[in-house]
């Protein structure tokens, strides 16, 4: 559906900037703490996250990467100062010693006006890359959540 967080699945589908139904959206604007989580198949080693923010970027402070198990590898703070969208927000950091299966990306999005929309989330490593299977979030404008 429109604004599900699975439309932050798969490679990038929103290229102009603007509210598109295309992109995840949180129920409500400047809620405050939300979070989107996207899995990869097959989980692997990670060293960078690329975060496609097309409307209202600069709200993601936190992501936190996990193992097949579900259990929590490492919490990465972030400083999103992208003002402009469509922006690729890119986070590197040291390669993890286990295989990445999920990130979950944190947002206050208190902390920039209006609807912060993702449109899609691209795991990076020394030897793979891949866009997210799958997503579930906190919220969503559409009303529609997978199972958590």
């Amino acid at each position: 559906p429109s604004y599900s967080p699975n439309q932050a699945a798969g490679p990038p589908n929103t290229q102009p900037m603007g509210d598109w139904a295309t992109a995840w959206a949180t129920m409500a604007e400047d809620a405050g703490k939300e979070w989107l989580e996207l899995d990869y198949v097959p989980p692997f080693i990670a060293h960078q996250v690329r975060i496609h923010e097309t409307y209202n970027p600069g709200a993601v402070v936190e992501l936190v990467l996990k193992g097949e198990d579900g259990r929590e590898i490492v919490r990465i703070p972030v400083v999103d100062t992208a003002r402009t969208s469509p922006e690729w927000l890119e986070v590197s950091f040291d390669a993890t010693t286990v295989p990445v299966h999920s990130v979950r990306v944190i947002l206050n999005t208190s902390k920039v006006s209006g609807w912060n929309e993702i449109d899609a989330v691209e795991l990076v490593g020394p030897t793979h890359r891949a866009w997210a299977e799958a997503a579930r979030a906190s919220s969503s404008f559409s009303g529609t959540l997978p199972a958590q």
